[in-house]
């Protein structure tokens, strides 16, 4: 059973091993809300960018976990569900 000891370790060690994937990850998403930021009042070019960054939000989990090893369809319908609920959440606030 998992502790919540062992999934901050866990987690922390993920982080450890693939820091640049991540700070590329979090780098992307500073980049997406500048664009979110320099486009307000325009909510086509929002979608657009959302559309964007959802799609490589989606690409990069499933590059991640293939460079990890541990990629599953399971992972890929995360990843694909995640993407879909933040798109249809940002374009009921965008609009």
């Amino acid at each position: 059973m998992l502790t919540k000891r062992s999934i901050t370790h866990k987690v922390k060690d993920d982080l450890h091993a693939h820091v640049l994937e991540y700070l590329l990850l979090f780098t992307s998403a500073m980049i997406f809300l500048l664009f979110l930021s320099l486009f307000r009042g325009q909510p086509s070019k929002q979608f657009i960018a959302t559309s964007v960054f959802v799609l490589y939000y989606i690409v990069w989990g499933i590059t991640h976990h293939t460079r990890d090893q541990s990629l599953h369809l399971k992972i890929v319908f995360e990843y694909i569900l995640i993407g879909a609920l933040a798109m249809i959440v940002l374009r009921a606030l965008l609009v």
